[in-house]
């Protein structure tokens, strides 16, 4: 699954700051919303924090190996997200009625995971704008048009 790389910027940039199981938590802590948006972008080096730029590099091959790609996007509309779910069971060779897809949908995005904040696509650019949108474009702004997305 693959996310538009803007919205993993704040995710993680989010995350970082409030789950004492990363790494990265105990610098992140000490910075502003700014710098930790700065840093997911950049990265942090001395603390093996990877830059975005990095991190898409890394998963870029699951792009191109054959294996069935599915957007995060995808599973914000109920009616897409049986659509997607379809998919993916037809990929893995389990045959899904509409009813299982039906339940299946309900559960598949969750507050209760440590991971979820809000949920919402596109909500980047209320977080990275001007300068640090600019430092985006330049550590990763060749990826978006690699894992399917626009500037």
């Amino acid at each position: 699954m693959v996310r538009d790389p803007r919205d993993i910027v704040v995710s993680r940039a989010f995350y970082v700051a409030t789950s004492r199981k990363h790494p990265y938590h105990w610098h992140a802590r000490q910075l502003s919303l700014d710098e930790r948006l700065r840093k997911a972008v950049v990265g942090d080096a001395t603390a093996c924090y990877p830059s975005i730029g990095e991190t898409l590099e890394r998963f870029a091959g699951w792009l191109s190996c054959g294996a069935l790609v599915l957007r995060y996007e995808e599973f914000q509309d109920a009616h897409q997200r049986r659509r997607t779910l379809a998919r993916l069971y037809e990929y893995v060779g389990v045959e899904a009625d509409e009813l299982f897809l039906q339940k299946v949908s309900e559960r598949v995005l969750s507050d209760a995971s440590p991971t979820f904040r809000s949920g919402r696509s596109g909500d980047w650019a209320r977080y990275l704008r001007g300068e640090l949108y600019e430092a985006f474009l330049e550590v990763a702004g060749s990826w978006l048009e690699t894992y399917g997305y626009r500037l």
